[in-house]
């Protein structure tokens, strides 16, 4: 486990707090009347779906990441600055012909601000969301072995715990799945929490000022959009959103500029049910139990387990009925 001394190492860091909250990211942007908000839980697809926005050439990147309480700025290269800033205030900073990237969950102060249109600012929100199993496996990876993870002091030393404490990735798995059942995350750094944090994003998908996305169907249908050389409904559906004529945007160019050019881009190729591969006995036994069933009913997906952990959940319902 991360030691005291380490905790409080890596919570000293640098974070500068913003005096200028009305101030906006940048003052360079596209001329078009919206802005555009990709959100998701870490390790859901943000990147992908800031890059597919990035890349349609409406919208300059800012390249911020709105959190909790504070703001992230990735510059090319070297550092990334933290500012502290409350969600609300940071979204206010967003201008027309504008893009950043978010892990926001739902709260009436966000809806709000996403609601009120302006000259200066009507938001475009995109949600993405991914079966979080498939978040666990892709978050360990991420924090293990990801060059673009170590751009502040404490990822720096997550990344560093992560790699020399552990053997094997079965058992870093088993950590990342532990410590997200423990920690509760508001307005810590790259964190959230399994019981409280999902259920916070779960509102997203029923707001009518989000338009969410799975991130099976946007993945796969990139895929398809090289080989049959053409959109489908999915990404037709999200360029109407946008109000972009997809005519205007060819298909192939579109996607080698996208696939695997994100800034978190892992390269690995099967996104899709990774836990399948990933997860042993145990894992499944972490997280069978009724919060996180529920968890993945409201976000549409079905509970898997082993062969042996579903037949002993199913002579537990034959004792029970």
């Amino acid at each position: 486990m991360i030691t005291d001394k380490m905790e409080n190492d890596i919570h000293s860091e640098n974070m500068v707090e913003n005096q200028f909250q009305h101030i906006p990211f940048s003052y360079q942007q596209k001329d078009i009347d919206s802005c555009v908000l990709t959100n998701a839980i870490p390790k859901s697809g943000t990147y992908l779906i800031n890059r597919i926005v990035e890349c349609l050439g409406y919208w300059e990147n800012t390249e911020v990441q709105i959190n909790y309480d504070f703001y992230y700025t990735f510059p090319a290269h070297g550092e990334a600055g933290i500012f502290e800033c409350l969600s609300s205030s940071s979204l206010k900073k967003l201008l027309n012909g504008q893009l950043v990237a978010a892990h926001l969950p739902y709260s009436k102060d966000l809806e709000k601000v996403i609601e009120d249109v302006s000259s200066a600012r009507r938001i475009k929100h995109i949600f993405l969301y991914r079966d979080p199993r498939d978040i666990f496996v892709s978050y360990t990876r991420y924090v293990t072995y990801s060059l673009s993870y170590i751009r502040t002091p404490k990822s720096r030393a997550k990344q560093k715990f992560m790699q020399q404490n552990f053997s094997n990735d079965e058992d870093r798995l088993t950590y990342i799945i532990q410590e997200k059942k423990d920690e509760y995350s508001v307005g810590k750094e790259d964190t959230y929490n399994i019981k409280y944090d999902f259920l916070k994003y779960e509102p997203w998908l029923h707001s009518q000022y989000t338009y969410a996305i799975k991130f099976e169907e946007l993945y796969v249908e990139l895929l398809e959009v090289k080989e049959k050389g053409e959109f489908g409904d999915v990404f037709t559906k999200l360029f109407d959103y946008l109000e972009i004529d997809v005519s205007k945007i060819d298909p192939i160019k579109f996607y080698n500029r996208v696939y695997e050019r994100s800034f978190t881009a892992s390269g690995e190729k099967n996104k899709i049910a990774q836990y399948k591969h990933y997860f042993k006995e145990c894992h499944y036994e972490m997280l069978d139990n009724s919060y996180f069933r529920r968890i993945l009913d409201l976000v549409g997906y079905e509970w898997s387990g082993t062969v042996k952990n579903n037949f002993l959940n199913f002579l537990n319902k034959q004792i029970y009925f």
